[in-house]
């Protein structure tokens, strides 16, 4: 696996699926092949082709050391140590990192004390060695780390966490589970691509059903969200626009780097997949991890990535986005989050403004460890260790919970669930019950009060915004056209129409003095400004108030009226008004990334249409086609061409 932090799913070759030896391999040959499945990131196959070459002849230069790395980056912790111990014993000189490594492998197993003394003592034979700069700080913190975990572990109160059952783990890897209300959980996993033997893997994004209380048979998600050819997870939805945010990078091409997507879930399909700018998307560096969250500083995508200008390898950043759906230029999340270790799986409890992630600095009991820092992006509180048994002396990662269900998850290769061996090469989901506290009730009623009066104010405030008046050009939308719609929209009508102002001047000025000409211009100035293009103006406000009435869960019905001056027959006129309507229709399905386009097809946005074509007009308005400057050009006329949002009404979604 060449990019190993972009999912942290820690996949490898099972044994049964382990490229076939055979006995007329020579030691030089299969430790060929163990350095070229290294290389690869295929570790577990590594493994076995060293440990066929030890077999053969222990006196091989540095086949020890490689055979541990195979098992320590396999996360064969037991074994790893047992190797590295040989490593130390016969060539610590020539291989001094397998004294640091030794150190990290006895801390995954929870021996601590003995752990410390190995940190110390790579530190004290090594400190001076330039080249191991890195190794040489990372052990005098663990040294002291090692101290402190002997006198306190930190206990994080709750009794117990609960394996999820087969219906999510398999005997694969599973990681960066995410609830949608309390009946769908997404999640992702490693698996071979096919039964046949050296299969790779792949990530693939999935889904659970509950129902009865259980979980059922998990489902590979939406085709658009699992590219064939791509490497799919870390989903995360935000449910306030139903974009579902996840991570990518090829299947087939290991040089580029992992990206952050963004796909629209509409009436249950994904839609509009697509990677995010490039700001997000660094080239040449990975992105992955993505969550979305609401922050006192307003909504923010927080993700990890090893680009420039971080603390040490992974960092957690974060990008403000903007009400348009533009975002911000990413921000480093600072040094009391980050560290010169990884710091990946960002989730942000906005109720407690509180950032949970995991890291392999902050004194991890283990290997990854979940900590918690309270903040609002202007600052953070010193990380705290959720303790045991929420974190373990292997990998804890991808926390996350549900506030409403109170189902808390994270992705683990802590014991000997795992069936592909007994070490701890894979993750696994489990899950634990959130404690309630009287704090939470008081606290969601506050919420709940809260959002309601956010939502009325919206709602009076759309209402105060009609009626609104949009107005159309001469015979527009599609001239002559005797068709009840069109794929015309008003945007476009509308800067078509207001690029002809000149055109309405010199048309309502023909033959008058040159006295009367600087009136009739000064008139046509003013019914372009205060009629057309208020007109837009207003009904840009009223559908950016809209959708944020939408989307706090009301319905919506708009009462439409629509006219036409009398200069041509009633029947024509009745379908032109008709194609004005639908032309303000597609306007609106694709306005602001088409977020009305759902409510539209799932009916909680409806448009009640009234044509009325020249019923409605005055008699003084002229219909006398060789007079355009009455029936063309004058404002009374030009005023008849209109829709006019009348009404609006909201009902609760049920």
């Amino acid at each position: 696996m060449n990019n190993p932090l972009c999912f942290l799913a820690f996949f490898w070759l099972l044994f049964v699926f382990a490229i076939p030896l055979t006995n007329g391999q020579t030691v030089q040959s299969l430790v060929e092949e163990g350095d070229k499945e290294f290389a690869s990131g295929n570790y577990q196959s590594a493994s076995v082709y060293y440990r066929k070459a030890i077999e053969k002849n222990t006196r091989i230069s540095g086949i020890f050391y490689k055979y541990a790395e195979s098992l320590r980056l396999n996360r064969e912790y037991s074994s790893a140590e047992k190797w590295y111990r040989h490593v130390i014993n016969q060539d610590e000189q020539v291989f001094p990192l397998s004294v640091f490594w030794y150190a990290e492998m006895l801390k995954n197993e929870g021996f601590y004390d003995k752990a410390g003394r190995y940190y110390q003592r790579f530190y004290k034979n090594n400190r001076q060695n330039k080249d191991l700069q890195y190794y040489i700080l990372k052990s005098k913190y663990e040294a002291a780390v090692c101290r402190d975990i002997l006198h306190k572990q930190p206990l994080a109160g709750i009794s117990g966490i609960i394996f999820a059952d087969t219906s999510i783990n398999s005997v694969y890897s599973e990681f960066g589970a995410f609830e949608v209300n309390d009946s769908v959980l997404y999640f992702s996993s490693s698996r071979p691509v096919n039964n046949a033997a050296g299969s790779p893997f792949k990530s693939v994004i999935y889904f659970s059903r509950k129902e009865n209380g259980f979980w059922q048979q998990s489902l590979s998600a939406d085709s658009i969200l699992n590219s064939g050819n791509s490497q799919n997870g870390n989903l995360m939805i935000d449910s306030s626009d139903n974009h579902g945010y996840f991570s990518r990078y090829p299947f087939s091409n290991s040089s580029e780097k992992c990206m952050i997507y963004r796909a629209t879930l509409v009436n249950g399909n994904w839609e509009n997949c697509m990677a995010l700018p490039e700001d997000i998307n660094i080239p040449g560096y990975n992105s992955t991890q993505p969550h979305i969250s609401y922050t006192p500083m307003g909504k923010v995508l927080f993700f990890s990535s090893d680009r420039s200008g971080g603390y040490g390898k992974y960092d957690i950043w974060y990008s403000r986005i903007n009400p348009d759906g533009s975002f911000g230029k990413p921000v480093n999340a600072g040094s009391q989050i980050n560290s010169m270790d990884d710091e990946i799986t960002p989730f942000y409890y906005e109720e407690d403004t509180i950032l949970y992630f995991s890291s392999t600095w902050h004194g991890s009991i283990g290997g990854f460890d979940i900590f918690c820092s309270k903040g609002d992006l202007t600052g953070w509180s010193v990380p705290v260790n959720l303790g045991k048994p929420i974190n373990s002396v292997t990998d804890d990662l991808y926390y996350w919970f549900n506030p409403v269900t109170r189902n808390a998850y994270l992705s683990s290769n802590r014991g000997n669930v795992s069936e592909i061996s007994n070490e701890t090469c894979c993750n696994d989901i489990y899950y634990y019950r959130l404690p309630f506290s009287h704090n939470d009730t008081l606290r969601m009623q506050k919420k709940i009060a809260a959002e309601a009066k956010i939502t009325e104010g919206y709602i009076r405030q759309a209402k105060l915004l009609v009626p609104v008046n949009l107005y159309f050009d001469n015979d527009q939308p599609d001239p002559e056209s005797t068709d009840s719609v069109t794929y015309s929209s008003y945007d476009i009508l509308y800067n078509g129409y207001f690029a002809k102002i000149n055109e309405y001047k010199d048309g309502f000025a023909v033959n008058l003095s040159l006295e009367q000409k600087d009136s009739a211009i000064a008139v046509i100035d003013s019914f372009f400004i205060n009629d057309v293009e208020k007109g837009m103006k207003k009904l840009k406000q009223f559908l950016e108030v809209l959708g944020k009435v939408l989307v706090r869960g009301q319905n919506a019905e708009i009462t439409l009226q629509a006219y036409a001056s009398p200069l041509n027959t009633p029947e024509y006129n009745k379908m032109l008004s008709k194609r004005r309507i639908k032309c303000l229709k597609n306007f609106l399905e694709s306005f602001n990334d088409s977020i009305f386009s759902s409510y539209f097809k799932s009916g909680r946005l409806v448009l009640h249409q009234v044509a009325f074509g020249e019923t409605v007009a005055g008699a003084y308005i002229s219909d006398d086609i060789h007079d355009l400057r009455n029936s063309v050009y004058s404002p009374p006329a030009a005023r008849e061409r209109r829709i006019e949002l009348l009404t609006v009404e909201f009902l609760p979604y049920r």
